[in-house]
């Protein structure tokens, strides 16, 4: 195999495991419409959320698209274990705890590493790809905001127990170790983001973009 060969297949795995984590989305913001439901949220909310859920769908069949072209084969997703996935009368705690950090965090790191990828991926198949996820994601990013904004409205004691767990993932945050062996390094060509790049994305999204906005959403309601 050469070298040339090599970074293919690494760039297909790669985007295969992409495909298959906006695959895995999908399912996370159907249970996000019923909790939203349970828990009695503006029709408005719901909205967004069944929104999301079809961008993660296009996102999806975009990913699985390229890993096609990259292997020379089609390439799609295979059924996922939902069993259990909501199986009780959803709690405000839990709820605000996931969506602040799969949602404010994990959807507003993705919209700039998205970015990233849109500016300096070397494929325009994958630039394609990365300025959707990014438009796509910071919605989804906005989404989770307007619902905590609207929980900690309904539900003010929550704001303490939100601020000490984004307080505990933001410790619990850093770059990758330098010496770490980063087998995605060398692969924007094909529109793939290394794991220095991933790591340091996240790090100054959540300084830049998630701690002021978290002030915004929690401190007037903690004053209050």
């Amino acid at each position: 195999m050469t070298a040339s060969d090599d970074r293919r297949l690494r760039a297909t795995q790669a985007w295969l495991e992409i495909a298959l984590a906006e695959h895995a989305s999908i399912p996370s913001f159907a249970r996000f419409s019923i909790e939203l439901v349970a828990l009695g949220a503006p029709p408005d909310l719901l909205e967004r959320s069944a929104r999301a859920m079809e961008d993660e769908v296009r996102h999806t069949k975009m990913a699985f698209a390229i890993a096609s072209r990259l292997a020379g084969k089609s390439l799609g997703p295979s059924a996922i274990n939902v069993e259990g996935a909501l199986v009780k009368q959803p709690e405000w705690r839990e709820v605000c705890r996931s969506t602040l950090l799969d949602g404010c965090i994990g959807e507003g790191v993705a919209t700039r590493q998205a970015e990233f990828g849109a500016a300096r991926s070397g494929s325009p198949e994958a630039k394609g790809f990365w300025k959707t996820v990014a438009r796509e994601e910071a919605r989804h990013a906005e989404l989770a905001w307007s619902f905590l904004e609207w929980a900690v409205q309904q539900k003010p004691e929550l704001c303490g127990y939100l601020q000490r767990e984004l307080d505990r993932k933001v410790e619990s945050m850093g770059l990758w170790p330098s010496d770490l062996e980063d087998e995605l390094a060398d692969l924007m060509e094909f529109g793939i983001l290394s794991r220095a790049d991933l790591g340091r994305i996240a790090v100054e999204s959540v300084a830049e973009d998630i701690i002021p906005r978290a002030r915004e959403v929690f401190a007037p309601v903690l004053v209050g």
